[in-house]
């Protein structure tokens, strides 16, 4: 029983069962959204890997719908073969496909709908894809374990539920309380899997990096220049993982006046009508 509590509540993976939707191999090209497709995409709402995704689909002003996943029962999900969320499903197919950054490479060519001139080419550069790359495996896997480092932390970070849709009012409780209590069991396991010793503090040194980074740029955005490029979002993304929470705060005020009117700029920048 414990075990399996410890798998429901890792919130940057789950695995579920059947195969309604038709899966895409990670070892095939990502393929390009197509003009007008209207896209499901299955998470939670505290996934780094998750988030990523969304911050791309908002940025590319894509209509999408977001299913949000129970992490107990994961019944929204007994359709697909892929163990981690995201998941993206294409409606004009039925085409299924996982992992943030491969969604985000399936929308490269929608970027002429961002809210300001794109050069795919310069979004796409070889620092911005080392920079996106580094979100994932350098900073999204510092944030579950800064969410989770105290009871008190792991009901205040398992909150979101409540204004989640299609969760009945004994779903929201099991997941505060039974899901509490599997990420606070779950909490050594992440900091050992991944060498973490003093999670805050490394935490803090990544985000110090990221300030280092944008600080050396010429304008609001890593990019040096007034649109965003793949590292914006998909930093952006990760850390938008902890939104509503005390940590974002903290992460904010760490980074300082650079992050914060970077932080700023990102979402105005994600917060445009999809078309």
């Amino acid at each position: 029983m414990m075990m399996s509590l410890r798998r429901a509540v890792v919130v940057h993976g789950a695995r579920w069962h059947g195969a309604l939707c038709r899966p895409l191999s990670s070892a095939s090209p990502a393929p390009a959204v197509k003009e007008g497709d209207h896209l499901t995409l299955y998470s939670y709402t505290i996934c780094p890997f998750c988030c990523k995704a969304k911050a791309m689909l908002d940025f590319t002003r894509t209509r999408y719908s977001a299913v949000e996943v129970n992490p107990l029962t994961k019944a929204q999900l007994k359709w697909s073969e892929f163990s981690k969320v995201p998941v993206a499903v294409f409606g004009s197919d039925g085409r299924a496909m996982n992992e943030s950054s491969r969604i985000v490479e399936a929308l490269l060519d929608r970027l002429h709908h961002a809210p300001m001139a794109v050069d795919k080419a310069a979004f796409s550069s070889a620092g911005a894809k080392q920079w996106s790359d580094w979100s994932v495996d350098e900073l999204a896997v510092y944030m579950y374990p800064n969410m989770t480092r105290s009871w008190s932390e792991c009901t205040t970070t398992l909150q979101y539920c409540e204004g989640a849709k299609g969760f009945s009012s004994m779903d929201k409780f099991l997941i505060r309380n039974v899901g509490a209590f599997g990420m606070s069991m779950a909490h050594g396991k992440i900091k050992q899997k991944y060498g973490i010793e003093d999670e805050r503090t490394e935490l803090f040194e990544k985000v110090d990096a990221w300030t280092a980074e944008l600080a050396a740029s010429d304008g609001p955005f890593r990019s040096g220049t007034d649109v965003p490029d793949m590292a914006d979002v998909s930093v952006y993304g990760v850390l938008r993982a902890a939104a509503g929470l005390p940590l974002y705060a903290e992460i904010a005020q760490r980074g300082g006046a650079g992050v914060q009117a970077w932080l700023g700029a990102m979402d105005e920048a994600t917060s445009h009508p999809a078309v």
